[in-house]
């Protein structure tokens, strides 16, 4: 629901008209709308996930990229779904990739003189 809100705003959901998402960061989901519109998005999952397996992930990823969006993927080897930060595996430090990623898109605010 994150990702399909990101990537139609708030107005599709009965909400508010709100900005498009500046970018999508996508943590093990079966979504898979695809199109030129969608966000830069960011992709993780865990390399062990069986409720949304990497495959279903790589599928979306390429679907995407075939779509021309802005993806980052990464797949996590040794962790299985519902990973949060897991301090001290392979997913530690993945939040601050997903926030820089998340930065490069985000609109910046005009320079005071």
């Amino acid at each position: 629901m994150a990702t399909a809100i990101g990537t139609h705003g708030t107005a599709g959901f009965e909400g508010d008209v709100s900005p498009r998402s500046a970018a999508i960061v996508m943590t093990y989901t079966a979504h898979f709308e695809n199109s030129p519109q969608e966000p830069p998005t960011y992709v993780i999952v865990g390399e062990r996930d069986d409720i949304a397996s990497p495959e279903t992930m790589e599928r979306r990823v390429s679907a995407l990229k075939q779509a021309g969006v802005r993806v980052r993927y990464c797949k996590v080897d040794g962790v299985a779904h519902g990973f949060g930060l897991k301090t001290g595996t392979h997913a530690q430090g993945w939040s601050a990739e997903a926030a820089r990623f998340w930065q490069e898109f985000r609109p910046r605010a005009p320079e005071s003189r």
